[in-house]
């Protein structure tokens, strides 16, 4: 019922977003309907495998694998509206009523969902990073999600959803609806956490769903500091966590410490007695005194530790086999998330950079801008502009060739990335120029700025096959304060970095004279 439920669920989903999604440039709305179609199949599939009882025969099983596929390929891919569709498939698959082959199956679609966009353009192409990144989020979350769904149908955490410590005298009917309901919410838990747009969301919901597994459980989530050796809270819920969120904490002698060096689990129960001392979080944090037993699990990103999850009890055996298993499977699926999540910030991120010199795309640039020049408008302060000219890329060109040209170019934007630092917007504006945003920078800072720069260029060499180029660079720029003239920025640095052709230095920086009746002194 659940299958046909997502199947008619798309099928109404795709009558109210065609339009919507046909104006925005996404999949039309044939594309739509002919998803509802496909969905609107593989949900009548499954429900007459359901009727029949027994375990699904394999062509019913591919034949609902294969209708989910292109429903979902067709309505915009992994990540779109009838994308749920997978996970339904594969919890019908691996419940124990069915006890289908939940498994294979979310490896096969997640090996279909991988290769998707990574076949889907030139094998050596600009964009082939942010295509395998794509295609790498389907490839490990399909598998992870049927792997979990069978280890739930298994029974494994079954009367977690309990109190922890209870004993399990229900009779079998009140035993399968509390499965069940197990079952359902910790589906839901990994449809949230697969859900998670940045990190800070993925962290709170995996608390909350370890919190919400027992009684008066504290859970604290935490990652590594930059300096490898302390720890920063993002997440910490229960009566144990005061003043623990956003705080960093020294992770010497602790159980968290020992966690995320060996990269392994650890229990520990008995500790209000003072029989066996230890230090759960830190010996900064003067709530590890309180607690009578804990259990901790690292969080690692390809075989390597970031941080970890650490669930702490009053009662001296308050985190028992139930929770160490719990946090096992949550520890394992947040750190698929967090990649997840990193993996899409790459992706994000090479989308905004220039393929050739990895620098930031003229939109993206020309934002900057817009940002910077809110500062001059409201408080009178300072910008500068640079138009920085390579003027021996012509001769490099058709000396040695159009890839030593690329060569030269792309030397030349690191070195000039180097020079303006992390404050600063770096782009290419056309085949020879780049151009450079400085905020807070006067007239003095300027000159000084491109006095560096010469000699940062002058001191270059760019190996090009059997050759050795120094670039001829000139450099324009123009400043701006309470003149407010940011409109005119480009074009004075471009007329700056012309007239610098003719001067020794190599550079010229024009101060912006003010508009009459625009305001400002003149300098």
């Amino acid at each position: 019922m659940a299958a046909v439920a997502a199947g008619l669920l798309v099928a109404v989903g795709s009558s109210v977003w065609a339009l919507e999604a046909e104006a925005d440039g996404g999949p039309g709305a044939a594309m739509w309907a002919a998803s509802a179609l496909l969905a609107a199949a593989a949900a009548s599939v499954v429900f007459r495998e359901q009727r029949s009882g027994g375990a699904p025969s394999w062509p019913r099983t591919l034949t609902a694998a294969l209708l989910c596929f292109s429903a979902v390929r067709l309505s915009g891919g992994y990540g779109a509206l009838s994308a749920p569709l997978y996970l339904v498939l594969l919890a019908w698959m691996a419940h124990p009523a069915v006890d289908g082959p939940a498994l294979e199956t979310g490896a096969t679609l997640g090996l279909l969902e991988g290769l998707f966009p990574l076949l889907s353009g030139r094998l050596l192409s600009p964009d082939l990073m942010s295509r395998v990144a794509a295609g790498a989020i389907p490839f490990i979350t399909l598998p992870a999600s049927a792997a979990v769904f069978e280890w739930m149908a298994r029974g494994r955490v079954h009367g977690l959803s309990g109190r922890t410590g209870e004993a399990a005298t229900e009779t079998g009917s009140s035993a399968s609806g509390e499965s069940s309901g197990l079952i359902e919410r910790t589906s839901g838990f990994v449809r949230t956490l697969a859900r998670a747009g940045n990190l800070g969301g993925a962290i709170h919901v995996t608390a909350v769903w370890l919190a919400d597994s027992g009684s008066d459980l504290t859970v604290t989530v935490g990652l590594l500091s930059s300096d490898g050796e302390s720890l920063d809270v993002y997440e910490s819920l229960g009566p144990l966590s005061s003043g623990r969120v956003g705080g960093n904490f020294d992770l010497e002698g602790s159980v968290a410490g020992w966690t995320i060096k060996s990269r392994k689990s650890v229990s520990r129960d008995g500790l209000a007695g003072g029989g066996r001392p230890v230090t759960t979080l830190s010996r900064t944090d003067p709530s590890s005194s309180r607690c009578g037993s804990c259990s901790a699990a690292p969080l690692t990103i390809s075989d390597r530790s970031i941080g970890m999850i650490l669930v702490e009890s009053p009662v001296e055996d308050g985190t028992g086999p139930l929770i160490a298993e719990a946090l096992e499977v949550s520890s394992s699926l947040l750190g698929l998330a967090i990649e997840k999540i990193l993996l899409r910030e790459q992706k994000r991120d090479l989308e905004t950079r220039e393929g050739l010199t990895g620098l930031q795309r003229l939109p993206d640039f020309m934002d900057f801008v817009r940002r910077t020049s809110r500062d001059v408008y409201r408080f009178g302060r300072s910008m500068a502009l640079f138009v920085v000219g390579i003027d021996s890329l012509e001769e490099v060109n058709s000396s040695l060739g159009y890839r030593s040209g690329d060569r030269l170019l792309k030397v030349c934007a690191d070195c000039l990335s180097g020079i303006a630092g992390p404050d600063a917007a770096v782009t290419r504006l056309s085949g020879a120029k780049f151009a450079v945003c400085m905020p807070g920078m006067d007239q003095a800072a300027a000159e000084a700025f491109a006095e560096s720069a010469m000699r940062s260029f002058a001191s270059l060499r760019v190996s090009c096959g059997s050759d050795e180029v120094s670039p001829r660079v000139v450099i324009g720029g123009a400043v701006t304060r309470n003149e407010r003239r940011v409109e005119a920025l480009c074009g004075e640095a471009s007329r700056a970095m012309a007239g610098a052709r003719s001067l020794p230095a190599g550079f010229q920086v024009t101060v912006l004279l003010a508009v009459p009746g625009q305001g400002g002194a003149r300098p």
